[in-house]
């Protein structure tokens, strides 16, 4: 499979870079904090994190209402992913470090990546990577100019669903909308979740 993902903005990757390094320096990075003296954190990977509301999918507007919200670099130490360092554009137009996350989504990402990559069901694709706040989802999305986009969600999975096992669009999101038409009136609403 021919995988790729676009190059960031220059200003996203220093601002990731800079703030992986500050708080590392910083202690505020556990698994950086743990280290051995002298290592140094990479940045790797870096992918588009798109995200869809529920409200969007009820509408029926499949993925084409899904919003880039921010870069996605994966934090390796000597080799092995151990966070995430994700930034986002202000509205001044500079680029930030949003978050640090070195939670389970870490492994479950890394490994959807890795499943995406031995894929046979897309021949050419843009690796992205999609979150749905309000089914607690986030996946790798294969978006294909052919349009058979396929998703691989991450660990942790939603009930059912299996982590790394690729979808085609058409076959999960109908079972996408089921699951945000049933949510509770509690958790209605369009960011909430997640």
């Amino acid at each position: 499979m021919a995988l790729h993902a676009p190059e960031p903005p220059a200003t996203s990757l220093a601002a990731a870079r800079d703030g992986v390094r500050e708080l590392a320096a910083g202690g505020s990075i556990p698994p950086l904090a743990r280290a051995e003296r002298g290592a140094e954190p990479v940045l790797t990977h870096p992918r588009r994190l798109y995200q869809i509301d529920r409200d969007d999918l009820l509408a029926g507007a499949a993925l084409s209402a899904a919003r880039p919200v921010l870069w996605r670099y994966t934090v390796e130490l000597d080799g092995r992913a151990v966070a995430f360092a994700d930034t986002m554009t202000t509205p001044d137009g500079s680029d930030v470090l949003a978050q640090v996350n070195y939670g389970p989504f870490v492994a479950g990402i890394t490994e959807a990546l890795e499943a995406a990559e031995r894929d046979e069901g897309t021949t050419d694709a843009e690796s992205r990577l999609l979150h749905v706040p309000a089914l607690h989802l986030i996946a790798v999305w294969l978006h294909a100019p052919s349009g058979e986009d396929r998703l691989l969600p991450a660990t942790p999975a939603p009930e059912g669903m299996e982590p790394g096992r690729s979808y085609p669009l058409e076959s999960i999101l109908p079972e996408l909308v089921a699951r945000a038409r049933a949510l509770p009136p509690a958790r209605r609403g369009g960011a909430e979740g997640g």
